[in-house]
């Protein structure tokens, strides 16, 4: 997601040949056997990801060169376990054969040279021993077969440089130690893992008469078991689709499905998809490919440029993003119908996705940038042109791999986000980031107190770093965090008060979550009997020494046979419902720990398109603590077939559901005829940032949302509405102080940094309850309390006084405010309020502001003397003290009006350009010339300049402000009203540089 350190930079030897320019044109990942491929216009380089080391090189000769061109392009075959609709039957893909691996050159004279990695590292011995998940598509052999592959085999042997003794051993410290108990021991070693060797050969070439735009390999095995193989070539040509069926790479059968202007093939779930692209006729197409048929399936792109090119593509599970060089288009490939488009600032030169919602951009201005999947920018990197220029760029497992010009290579090691629990609506959720140092950081909004939020960063108990945690999960309490090592089958428990930890080994573990704050429920898959069980299991504070996971278990339910579980989702309620019985004796009526209540909710998400609710009955004991005592199954619904794919949230509401299916907020709603409806409320969600009582609140493209429960079931417009700010991408919320906080992230040559920021949202809501008309006591006292709300308050009068709107409502609200404060007075707020928001507008806004208060600046001055709010006093006097008459040279009264000019004035949005020196009211035309001078006589008398005159008034300000520093407690506060009184006698000294008058003088003397 974001950079854990800055990253490192290698560069490739140099080559042979002279003459040839060492960029790296392109590389690629392949996670199943933990290798990054790059090319250069002459060589092929083999890396091994994790450790990153060199393993193989291939360098062509001159002859080579001149025969076949130079490398032009390098691709891959399709993923394990793949499966080509119309093409492959009955059998399943898998690229590593015999131990070889086969990668594909493109040359600029349109051969293909097929490259063979001779390797013994397999799939189970990269997911096992490096924790690197595995890469295998639905609809291929289980990973279960492949992670029980635990071949030992050939690797690196370290010597020391100077001895003779083997530092390194099978790729393994001589101390090693593997397995469970590596989890559990204190020492300081740090067990290193193998760098496997690797060959690399070239296999064979194969010429074409066209021009090879790009192409897929498949190697093809039988399903029965047979020892059968196929390779198949997809090649992609300006004409056409080339079909090659080959038998140790020579021909047998060739098919040719035309295609105009292709530019890429994609895979995706047994479907193959061609772009197609032409910049000068202005034709854009996702072509999918019937290999049955030997036709085609078109979709057209139509873009707001239609001239632009197409540059690169990247896959999101089902959606498909295309970039025309500036312009995003985003694809659903099962649904097949485009579903929006992002136009950027700069041309991608190249995209990947990093996660299942992130990605990393590489642009033409030579910036590396990390984005969301719906294209808010994270974190942007310029790298300096000279020293670096991007080319192409890959990534694996938190690693990532940028290429550049002159051979150089940047190294980087991410940050991972992991998937949050969403469970509970009476608690804030838990942002969660790991990367491959062990390292947990959690973030959730502390107490608002010391106006401070930060990481808490947790250790896991162990030196290795080859952990694939797939789960990390706190409870509602942050008192108990849950994280599974899933290629170590080890589940861990951290209480985080006494940072004490316990595990369980040996579990395959699919799903975890809390219900309530103390009890997990897990999804266990029973690998014998091939059964899957939801376990929910308690977790006390006190009497956790026990070694077995089952003596905490107090439930379990069995998914039913012939159907898997596709996940399952927790909420705990923010209100309790309290189930009625009977028999209820009058005695016990007041006794709620003998009452049961639903607390939470479970709900299913079977196979076959089914969903089963529990309901976690409980009992509340008088301490508030929820004890569960029964689940009870509250009912079964059978949903159309594939409707709840890609399901990531479901909760019952009403007589239906809310869901988080996709990138779409749908509501589930059961007809007249009971079929269940599908309507989509919001699209393009990128998170659920926050579930709290009944709020929600969502990233939906580039702006955040809060709703309410009804809100989304009615499909209204949110509560509040707010862009997401560039590289401060929200990930928490709190809405009892209504603040929003922003993850963000600094990376340089010598550091990189993860912080936070915060941003306030309550004008929002305040500023919408004010149009909708809600009464300004409701408003107040539902937000009064809130302590951004003084701030709020201030925000939305500089906003419209900027604005030039009607400033009624909202001085209402201040006033209400004011009021419900009680005390002697009730215009403190009000004082103080508007003079912040004098500090923070121009001069030219203020005669708008006095005009719709109907006070000049000397009734301000004089209101806080009369309070002897020096606070407030010293702030506006500041600001009278700063103000330059001079940007005024008209009259005074352009500044300020005096109240029968103000009363007067209509309050419209014409003043905004005709200022308030002329009246467009025909009737204020023909006031008398007695009252005009009236008018500026007292305006003139109450004016800025004039106030700072008045002796009377300057002296009483005065004694506020030494009598308020005398009588302060602590040092800062004297300090800041010593300052105030200096500032003032400052002021007067230059006022009355002659000496006039004795002012100065007589304030010195008071102080």
């Amino acid at each position: 997601m974001l950079p854990v350190k800055p990253p490192q930079t290698f560069r490739l030897p140099k080559s042979h040949i002279e003459g040839v320019d060492e960029d790296v044109i392109e590389t690629i990942a392949s996670p199943n056997s933990n290798h990054f491929l790059l090319i250069t216009k002459t060589r092929l380089f083999v890396y091994q990801a994790k450790p990153f080391g060199p393993v193989a090189c291939h360098e062509r000769t001159q002859e080579s060169i001149e025969l076949f061109g130079c490398n032009a392009g390098l691709r891959d075959n399709l993923p394990s376990g793949s499966h080509v609709e119309g093409l492959l039957r009955e059998q399943y893909c898998e690229p590593i054969t015999d131990e070889k691996m086969y990668f594909y050159v493109m040359t600029e004279n349109n051969f293909l040279l097929v490259y063979e990695v001779y390797t013994r590292t397999s799939e189970g011995v990269v997911y096992k021993d490096y924790g690197i998940p595995l890469n295998i598509q639905e609809g291929g052999y289980s990973a279960r077969s492949v992670v029980e592959d635990d071949t030992d085999d050939e690797v690196l042997t370290v010597f020391a440089i100077n001895e003779s003794h083997k530092v390194i051993q099978n790729g393994y410290t001589i101390s090693k130690q593997k397995g469970f108990l590596q989890f559990i021991r204190n020492d300081e070693v740090v067990e290193e893992l193998p760098i496997r060797r690797a060959e690399l050969r070239l296999h064979v070439v194969l010429k074409f008469d066209h021009n090879i735009i790009d192409c897929i390999g498949i190697i093809a095995h039988d399903k029965n078991g047979a020892n059968q193989t196929s390779e198949y070539l997809l090649v992609l040509f300006e004409h056409g689709l080339q079909v090659l069926k080959l038998e140790d790479f020579k021909l047998v059968e060739n098919k040719l499905i035309h295609i105009l202007d292709g530019k890429r093939l994609i895979y995706y779930s047994g479907e193959v998809l061609v772009i197609s692209s032409n910049a000068t006729s202005e034709k854009h197409s996702i072509n999918h490919i019937l290999f049955d048929k030997e036709s085609v399936e078109s979709q057209e792109v139509a873009l707001k440029n239609g001239s632009n090119k197409f540059t690169c593509s990247t896959l999101f599970d089902q959606s498909l993003v295309l970039v025309f060089e500036n312009i995003m288009v985003y694809y659903d490939i099962v649904d097949r119908q485009l579903t929006g488009d992002l136009v950027g600032d700069s041309q991608i030169q190249k995209i990947i996705c990093l996660s299942a919602d992130s990605m990393l951009l590489l642009t033409d201005n030579n910036s590396v940038v990390f984005t969301s999947k719906w294209g808010n920018i994270l974190q942007s990197i310029y790298i300096d042109e000279n020293q670096f220029k991007l080319i192409n760029c890959s990534a694996m497992d938190m690693k990532l791999l940028i290429c550049g010009s002159d051979g150089k290579i940047q190294f980087w090691d991410l940050w991972k986000k992991l998937s949050s629990s969403l469970s509970n609506f009476r608690t804030s959720k838990v942002f969660t980031l790991i990367n491959d140092n062990n390292d947990i950081l959690l973030y959730s909004p502390m107490s608002e107190s010391n106006n401070t939020s930060s990481f808490q960063t947790i250790k896991l108990p162990t030196k290795t770093v080859n952990n694939n945690i797939t789960i990390c999960k706190v409870n509602g309490l942050l008192t108990l965090l849950v994280v599974y090592v899933a290629n170590k089958e080890i589940l861990l428990i951290n209480f985080l008060n006494s940072n004490k930890w316990i595990s369980f080994s040996q579990l395959n573990i699919k799903g975890i979550d809390w219900l309530g704050d103390d009890y997990l429920m897990c999804l266990l898959i029973d690998e014998e009997n091939d059964t899957e069980y939801i376990k929910c299991y308690h977790f006390p504070l006190l009497n956790h020494d026990s070694t077995e996971l089952e003596s905490f278990k107090i439930w379990e339910w069995e998914v039913p046979q012939g159907t898997k579980l596709n996940g399952f989702y927790v909420n705990t309620l923010s209100t309790f419902k309290m189930l009625k019985f009977t028999d209820e004796s009058k005695e016990d009526s007041e006794d709620t720990s003998r009452k049961l209540f639903v607390t939470s909710e479970i709900i299913m998400d079977l196979s076959n398109s089914q969903i089963v609710i529990f309901d976690a009955l409980s009992s509340i004991h008088p301490t508030g603590v929820n004890l569960v005592q029964k689940f009870h199954q509250f009912g079964t619904h059978q949903f159309p077939e594939k409707s709840l794919g890609r399901l990531k949230w479901i909760h019952k509401y009403k007589d239906g559901f809310i869901a988080w299916i996709g990138d779409r907020l749908v509501i589930i709603v059961q007809q007249e005829d009971k079929e269940w409806r599908f309507i989509v409320a919001y699209d393009r969600v990128e998170q659920i940032i926050e579930i709290y009582e009944d709020n929600l609140v969502i990233v939906s493209g580039n702006e955040v949302l809060l709703y309410g429960f009804e809100h989304i079931w009615t499909v209204d417009e949110p509560l509040i509405t707010t862009p997401v700010i560039e590289e401060e991408y929200p990930i928490s919320i709190s809405l009892d102080t209504a603040t929003l906080h922003n993850i963000s992230s600094v990376t340089t040559q010598k550091l990189s940094k993860i912080s936070m920021s915060h941003s306030v949202y309550l004008d929002m809501i305040l500023d919408r309850n004010l149009k909708l008309g809600v009464d300004f006591n409701k408003i107040d006292e539902k937000y009064r309390d809130l302590k951004h709300y003084k701030f709020c308050l201030e925000k939305i009068l500089s906003n419209k006084i900027l604005e030039h709107q009607s400033l009624d409502s909202i001085l209402q609200l201040i006033d209400t405010y004011d009021k419900n404060s009680g005390g002697v007075s009730n215009v403190v707020g009000k004082l103080e309020i508007v003079g912040n928001c004098l500090r923070k507008i121009e001069t030219k806004h203020w005669n708008y502001l006095f005009e719709n208060l109907k006070l000049t600046p000397r009734d301000l001055i004089t209101k806080c003397i009369e309070l002897s709010e020096a606070k407030i006093l010293g702030t506006m006097l500041m600001v009278f003290l700063n103000y330059d008459e001079g940007e005024t040279n008209d009259k005074d009264d352009k500044i300020v009006h005096d109240k029968k000019k103000t009363d007067s004035k209509p309050k419209t949005k014409g003043n905004k350009k005709k200022g308030n020196k002329k009246d467009s009211n025909a009737k204020h035309k023909n006031n008398t010339k007695n009252q005009d001078s009236n008018a500026v006589s007292e305006s003139n008398d109450s004016s800025v300049s004039t106030v700072l005159k008045d002796e009377t008034i300057i002296a009483q300000v005065l004694k506020i402000f030494v009598s308020t520093a005398t009588l302060s407690t602590s040092k800062e506060q004297a300090q800041e009203f010593w300052d105030f009184a200096l500032q003032l006698v400052r002021f007067l000294r230059a006022l009355d540089s002659k000496g006039d008058t004795n002012l100065a003088q007589t304030c010195l003397d008071m102080i």
